[in-house]
């Protein structure tokens, strides 16, 4: 569940978030979104249970992912590695990780499975071939709703469906989404966020696999819940 990925950083980068800034790149960045990266803060509830967190997230369609969660000293607590179909969850303060297939670690993690696509989507608010329906193996097709602008306000996609609360300014960028599934609802809200930027090589180089031990998620789940 997204509650073990977050619970634990519940109030976490209060420093950092003071000097956020709200940088959006307000022109769309060319005819797709090919790399999305940034800030945000996320606030999830799953079993009656809220907590709130600040992440930073690097995104390169179609296949590389990167998300990054702080505790209040702006070291990174945890870590979410997506190369090829592969994920890797990290915890560098235990120096271990968890290696699986991409969609069954997100769904251990969140509850539910969404593309590295439909994840920039949901966080831009551009999605390719956003017409009423967007096929996705493994999931029902995609339903949108526009409002009078055009621009995408909510969709719906098997059990989980969002809604757009603010764009930037006056842009079709999202700059506020809440989500919800049987599992979890939240509300993740961009605090700055950059298009189609060089990315380096390293970033999504997964080398801790040599210094770190790795673990099956019922060991994670164990050192998880003795973290609290």
């Amino acid at each position: 569940m997204i509650h073990r990925f977050v619970s634990f950083s519940v109030c976490t980068l209060f420093l950092f978030s003071a000097c956020a800034t709200q940088k959006v790149l307000l022109a769309p960045p060319s005819d797709q979104i090919e790399e999305i990266e940034g800030y945000a803060s996320l606030r999830v509830t799953t079993h009656q249970k809220t907590a709130r967190s600040r992440v930073s997230f690097l995104f390169l369609l179609p296949s590389k992912g990167r998300i990054e969660v702080f505790d209040p000293l702006g070291k990174v607590h945890y870590q979410l590695f997506i190369v090829h179909g592969e994920a890797y969850f990290v915890i560098p303060a235990k120096k271990v990780y968890w290696k699986g297939q991409e969609e069954k670690i997100l769904e251990k993690l969140f509850g539910f499975y969404l593309s590295l696509s439909d994840v920039v989507g949901l966080m831009s608010g551009y999605w390719p071939s956003s017409g009423q329906e967007k096929p996705r193996e493994g999931m029902a097709s995609w339903v949108f709703l526009k409002n009078r602008k055009g621009w995408i306000q909510s969709g719906q996609s098997g059990e989980f469906t969002f809604k757009v609360q603010e764009f930037f300014g006056q842009t079709q960028w999202v700059q506020e989404v809440v989500f919800f599934h049987p599992q979890t609802e939240g509300r993740l809200k961009i605090l700055d966020v950059n298009f189609n930027q060089p990315v380096p090589e390293e970033a999504f180089v997964t080398s801790f696999t040599q210094r770190y031990s790795q673990k099956t998620w019922e060991e994670i789940r164990e050192i998880l819940s003795n973290a609290r």
